[in-house]
């Protein structure tokens, strides 16, 4: 069996390419248009910037449907909303009207969100890797905002926004979670797992993977949460379009082997499906005297990947990622905050998604080069070898050998730095994850609520948390007390 990372990666690139070639006159017109309009004065300047900035989120959006970022399904929504707010001109006259603001570009990692309602601002999540700002975030006016980007997982290398949003008294809350990831499979062959993937060998539902993470969280279950059955509905129809091309898939695979005679026995393919579901629930948790009610929405997405070729014939593997949206209140606030905020949130900056594709593209046809120098390189090397005799072979071999063991040294030197890096990683994802910080002090290191920035210790177990750095418990409360200091969630210093 191949690798399906490459697999994937080189549809990419073909979808990306042929979409490019089917939009570049049509966006050319359109552009003609504009200038036409402008110049003519049937619109204004900022109608013309407007409208132009439509034109190029459309072209995103195409761009994430070719290359499969988005199902049939969620394209035609985004571009329904975007042309929805946007009209843009075709060929000749258009009646004025006032700018809107474009709708986002989406894919199945990240949700689109409405338009903010309300005193807000915009933020940035800012991609080093591409020095453009990867997400475009809403966020109420007075609230403070920490926003990270996260290239994806050894589980899933899909990128993904990490974000937290909060009130100047910090009790109220909209959190996006780092997205969780986890894969197993049932064959004999299985790669290492990873300290960045759950450690979960089972597929489970919406609301079984709900409950497991407010275990996590350590906070009271109170109800569950009403999803919208439009919401239910949409994510379905999104499966089945994306089975029912797997299958056709699948389908097309069988026919062709059934046309090649050492293949034509070959047992029919099981194709890959798509599955997952939605869930949110109403918990509760302690923070000094308040009482916080939240909001936890689970969005569940699964790929059961059938292991159609080898010894492993019958077994499959399943890839798995839940993303998490948090938002927290005192209790008795939460329901006019849900409504407050129902506008605000994060989605792709479309021009990212442009140069995230091209990069994809870029890269798959590094790749494809590289392997055809290499195949090229190899075939030269053994003409070369058989020419200069079994005496050079061996000396060939010893070379061979010597550099082999040093790539592995090499190697194996890169796999425990980087091992050692993603342990404390990983301590700080779950330490954020259950709104925990790790002190140490004179009690030793424990941990912690994280919302408060001063901590101090009496050394007895006893610990005292506020937000005010002139506060100093002695003196106030009894005992000696001295300030602990954040270290990372493995214990070791910042």
């Amino acid at each position: 069996m191949g690798n399906p990372g490459k697999s994937r990666i080189a549809v990419v690139v073909v979808l990306a390419l042929a979409a490019a070639a089917c939009h570049r006159a049509e966006d050319s017109k359109q552009l003609a248009a504009l200038d036409s309009a402008l110049k003519a004065g049937v619109i204004t300047k900022t109608e013309y910037d407007a409208k132009k900035s439509a034109l190029a989120q459309l072209a995103a959006l195409d761009k994430a449907r070719d290359a499969g970022v988005l199902t049939p399904s969620e394209y035609q929504d985004r571009k329904q909303k975007l042309t929805a707010v946007m009209p843009v001109p075709t060929v000749t006259q258009e009646t004025p009207a006032s700018p809107a603001s474009p709708a986002p570009v989406s894919s199945p990692v990240l949700q689109p969100v409405a338009a903010a309602a309300g005193d807000v601002r915009q933020e940035h999540i800012f991609d080093p890797h591409l020095n453009l700002n990867a997400y475009d975030v809403t966020v109420p006016a007075n609230w403070k905002f920490d926003g990270v980007y996260v290239p994806g997982s050894s589980c899933v290398q899909i990128p993904f926004p990490v974000f937290r949003m909060y009130s100047p008294d910090g009790l109220t809350e909209v959190r996006r979670l780092p997205r969780f990831d986890w894969s197993w499979s049932t064959g004999k062959f299985k790669g290492q797992q990873q300290s960045d993937c759950l450690d979960l060998k089972q597929d489970m539902s919406a609301q079984e993977f709900l409950k497991y993470l407010i275990g996590m969280m350590q906070v009271a279950y109170v109800r569950d949460y009403p999803i919208p059955q439009e919401a239910i509905d949409a994510q379905q129809k999104g499966f089945d379009q994306t089975n029912k091309m797997m299958a056709n898939s699948a389908a097309q695979l069988d026919k062709m082997n059934a046309s090649l005679a050492v293949m034509k026995n070959q047992p029919k393919n099981k194709p890959a499906t798509q599955h997952g579901g939605l869930a949110a629930a109403i918990a509760e948790y302690r923070n000094g005297t308040f009482t916080i009610e939240e909001e936890i929405s689970v969005r569940l997405m699964c790929m059961h990947a059938p292991l159609n070729f080898g010894p492993d014939r019958d077994a499959f593997t399943e890839s798995c990622n839940a993303t998490v949206r948090i938002v927290r209140a005192p209790k008795g606030q939460l329901d006019a905050l849900m409504v407050k905020t129902q506008g605000v949130g994060a989605a792709e900056n479309p021009q990212w998604v442009s140069k995230y594709m091209d990069y994809v593209a870029a890269v798959a046809k590094a790749r494809s080069d590289q392997m055809f120098r290499d195949s090229n390189a190899r075939m030269q090397q053994q003409h070369d070898d058989f020419e200069r005799g079994q005496a050079l072979r061996a000396q060939q071999h010893q070379q061979f050998m010597a550099t082999m063991q040093e790539g592995t040294n090499r190697s194996m030197a890169r796999a425990a730095e980087a091992a050692n890096s993603r342990h404390a990683i990983a301590q700080d994802w779950c330490d954020y994850a259950l709104d925990r910080q790790t002190v140490t002090g004179a009690g030793g290191t424990v941990k912690i609520s994280n919302a408060y920035t001063q901590t101090w210790t009496d050394g007895t177990g006893n610990y005292y948390q506020t937000n005010d750095p002139n506060t100093n418990p002695n003196g106030v409360l009894s005992g000696n007390w001295t300030q602990t200091k954040q270290v990372h969630g493995d214990g070791t210093a910042k």
